[in-house]
């Protein structure tokens, strides 16, 4: 099996399979099938979901984060990061195997104006996230 590297642009799901529209290495539009046509397919490799940087409409105002919480399927380390201009994460829970709500909220601690999670998926085979959540508190507003 070849290794496609591509960007997703719109997502559909239908009887049950997630199409996606994505855009190929080659710039190329092309539809492909997670799963497979069998809905039963999956290759080796790792995926990375990552939530862009947020700022809760408050780009100016620290956030103080307490943790996070993600709904997933499969093997999944998840990171998170307040560094939008460096990008830089850091592990919050390794080997994650099921939603983190009935877990108890995964602590992360960390300060900073705009914040993002990642989810890497740690081993082959059928894997999803459904949602990545950061806990947080408004921080003061700035002095000016």
């Amino acid at each position: 099996m070849s290794q496609l590297s591509f960007t997703p642009q719109k997502f559909v799901i239908l009887a049950g399979q997630v199409y996606a529209l994505v855009t190929d290495a080659n710039g190329n539009n092309v539809i492909m099938v997670y799963g497979g046509t069998n809905n039963a397919t999956y290759d080796n490799c790792q995926a990375t979901v990552t939530i862009p940087f947020y700022d809760a409409k408050k780009p100016g105002e620290q956030k103080n984060a307490l943790s996070i919480d993600a709904d997933i399927v499969g093997t999944w380390d998840l990171y998170a990061s307040p560094d939008w201009i460096g990008g830089t994460y850091r592990e919050v829970v390794s080997q994650a195997t099921q939603a983190t709500f009935d877990q108890g909220h995964p602590p992360y601690e960390d300060v900073g104006t705009h914040f993002s999670i990642k989810a890497v998926s740690a081993f082959a085979g059928y894997a999803t996230v459904n949602s990545m959540i950061l806990h947080y508190n408004l921080g003061e507003a700035p002095v000016g």
